[in-house]
């Protein structure tokens, strides 16, 4: 049984808080290759 133990040191420590969304996932058709542009409309959508 593979055991993972628990990172050391405090996450607050290595991360900062965003203030706005950093990152935008969505569904795709397949086949389909999103585009810088497309995925910037989807950050900026979920800024507002």
């Amino acid at each position: 049984m593979l055991r993972r133990s628990r990172p050391k040191g405090d996450r607050r420590r290595w991360f900062e808080k965003a203030d706005q969304p950093i990152l935008a996932l969505w569904w795709i058709l397949a086949r389909h290759t999103p585009t810088v542009a497309e995925a910037k409309e989807r950050l900026e959508h979920l800024r507002r």
